[in-house]
């Protein structure tokens, strides 16, 4: 199959942990979302002002068994698929799978990011 080009029109992604800290200009960074660990450390939430939303397993468990992920649960970045949410590994990835390209939905920020429309502060 040389040649071949794939491309994967609906991939999903996570927003990476440190995205708003590093990318975002200082002086919004106290507003901006932020991962904070639940009280017994076992999860982590995105912190949207008041709002906590449960970093979700669901867009990373591509080739898993269903039966793993039917309960979902806050999950840990560092016990997801790196692929998921780091550029890098993404990259990797799609060089091990053979896709050239890919169109990436995000996940906690809502298709089109209209989850940030919820903050005081837009």
């Amino acid at each position: 199959m040389t040649g071949l080009r794939l491309v994967s029109a609906n991939d999903h992604l996570l927003e990476p942990p440190h995205l708003w800290k590093e990318h975002l200009p200082a002086r919004w960074r106290d507003e901006a979302p932020v991962v904070v660990d639940d009280d017994d450390g076992v999860g982590q939430y995105w912190r949207f002002g008041a709002e906590l939303v449960p970093v979700s397993r669901l867009a990373t468990v591509a080739g898993e068994d269903p039966d793993s992920f039917r309960q979902p649960q806050p999950s840990r970045f560092e016990d997801l698929k790196r692929g998921s949410w780091d550029p890098v590994a993404r990259l990797a990835d799609m060089d091990r799978d053979g896709v050239e390209r890919h169109a990436c939905q995000p996940t906690v920020i809502g298709f089109a990011g209209t989850k940030l429309l919820d903050l005081a502060d837009r």
